[in-house]
């Protein structure tokens, strides 16, 4: 009851249900079973779309409360960060927010970073005072409250060494960057306390319950999901 009060309430967007029907559908060992088996590792995985991700910890953070850094707030990166915590909220990432801290809860620091390569195009392509231009990425420090006490996942991206030998002439292949795909992985409530901001625009600690940028974990989980969409 617990688990389906936190999907109605906090913000699960994944369609559980619909990826369920389809594993079924092409598992080997619950098609002929007739449905999804508590056995297969796809329970657990779809388990963790409906109600949020527990992920794993071999040891539970010690509670820090970090500020932000000195980078969001730079003339050039502010409004980049301002823009990017608004299209945050607008999708459901972050619970409405306190003004003071709960205990027993930690704050991530939130940092504005913009590539080498980034800074340079701008440059090259730069009008005066028009810093909409400038490519400002907003991350999550997560290696200074979680990423030490979380196990590590080996797994390993295919590239273009996998991709060569399917190319003919006349072919073409393509790479997508799911944009917002992070954004519609949830995490359990239970972990929210290891994932609390300071909101530079609301002025109020807010959790993020969705699967982090800055998670050494997320790569992995994300993999998993895509590879079970495919």
């Amino acid at each position: 009851i617990d688990d389906l009060v936190h999907m109605k309430h906090f913000g699960i967007t994944a369609n559980a249900a619909a990826m369920e029907q389809a594993h079924v559908a092409h598992c080997p060992f619950c098609h002929p079973r007739g449905g999804l088996q508590k056995s297969c590792y796809g329970h657990r995985l779809i388990h963790s779309l409906k109600y949020g991700w527990r992920f794993p910890l071999h040891t539970i953070p010690p509670v820090c409360v970090f500020d932000n850094y000195k980078s969001i707030d730079t003339m050039e990166a502010r409004p980049h960060v301002l823009a990017k915590m608004k299209a945050l909220e607008d999708y459901g990432v972050f619970t409405a927010g306190t003004e003071t801290l709960a205990s027993g809860v930690s704050t991530v620091p939130l940092q504005a970073v913009i590539r080498d390569k980034d800074r340079e195009a701008y440059e090259r392509k730069r009008v005066v005072n028009d810093l909409a231009k400038l490519k400002v990425r907003v991350c999550l420090d997560m290696s200074r409250n979680l990423n030490d006490c979380a196990p590590d996942w080996k797994f390993r991206y295919d590239g273009l060494d996998q991709v060569v030998p399917m190319l003919s002439k006349g072919s073409y292949f393509a790479i997508l960057d799911l944009e917002k795909f992070f954004l519609n992985l949830p995490t359990h409530r239970s972990r929210w306390r290891f994932q609390c901001i300071f909101d530079p625009a609301a002025k109020r600690y807010r959790r993020y319950r969705r699967c982090p940028f800055g998670f050494k974990l997320t790569p992995a989980f994300a993999s998993a999901v895509s590879s079970e969409i495919c």
